[in-house]
Order: structure tokens, then sequence, then C-alpha cells
């Protein structure tokens, strides 16, 4: 995915831009959700990242750090770190409230 990519190269807006296109199609899943949280984390717009985790908690919930982790198959061990970080200034929980969730 676009936003995905964007992310790791670090062009934070250009992610942001893909990403809400993405969350908007019917066909959209939570990677969409979790583009558009990174990307928000990086430009520090709080408001906006605090609305996509609620749409993210409503097709994941209880989603988390370590639940990414255990999803994330695709991105190299660099550019997982930087997806993650933006994930981690958005305010996405290291782990889960719910020890059962996402399984």
């Amino acid at each position: 995915m676009k936003s995905r990519a964007f992310v790791g190269l670090g062009r934070y807006e250009d992610a942001e831009y893909w990403a809400r296109k993405a969350v908007r199609q019917p066909s959209a899943t939570f990677w969409c959700d979790l583009a558009l949280i990174s990307a928000l984390g990086y430009l520090g717009r709080e408001d906006e990242a605090r609305l996509a985790l609620q749409e993210l908690y409503r097709k994941k919930p209880d989603y988390s750090l370590e639940q990414y982790a255990r999803d994330d198959f695709v991105l190299t061990p660099a550019a997982h770190q930087l997806f993650v970080e933006g994930l981690r200034k958005a305010g996405l929980p290291e782990v889960s409230a719910d020890p059962g969730a996402g399984d």
C-alpha cells in the first residue's frame, strides 16, 4: 500500500493523503487505518489521530502495538520500526487492555 511506503520514506503528508483515500474505499481493511494513524502520529495531529484510532478500534477492538508486531509480515525491520514509531506517537497502546483481544 502506498501510504505505508510513504511512512517508511518519511513522506508523512503523502502517506496521510494516500491513507485517507484508502480508508474511504468500501473494501478498506484495518491496514489502511494503521497507515493513517502512523502518518498522523508523525505529523503531530493528535485530534485527527484520536479519531483514526477510534475507527481502528471499531474494526479491531483493543488493537495494540503488540498485536501489530504479530500481524506485520511485510515490512523490513527498519521500515517496521518507523511505522511503529508513528503508531506510538499517535497513541496506539503497547499492549491490549484485553489479554485475549486480537486472537
